[in-house]
């Protein structure tokens, strides 16, 4: 059975909630998360730091799309 990613709607890669390209975001945006989290002693959340990333101009479209979602998800 195939499902859809949560994010773009294409074919998720077997197992997980998104596809290739956003599941590929989601894990970078996750080590990213935890590198944050030693360089600024713990204190910073998950939604401030989601917040951030999409502040960045540097961030790609893929981890924008990616962050957008889990900030939604969290607001419901």
């Amino acid at each position: 059975m195939q499902c859809i990613c949560r994010v773009c709607s294409d074919i998720t890669v077997e197992g997980l909630q998104f596809c290739k390209a956003h599941h590929r975001a989601y894990v970078q945006l996750e080590a990213a998360f935890g590198k944050w989290q030693v360089a600024y002693t713990s204190e910073v959340t998950k939604r401030a730091f989601l917040e951030r990333l999409l502040q960045l101009p540097e961030t790609g479209q893929r981890a924008r799309e990616v962050a957008s979602f889990l900030l939604e998800k969290d607001s419901q």
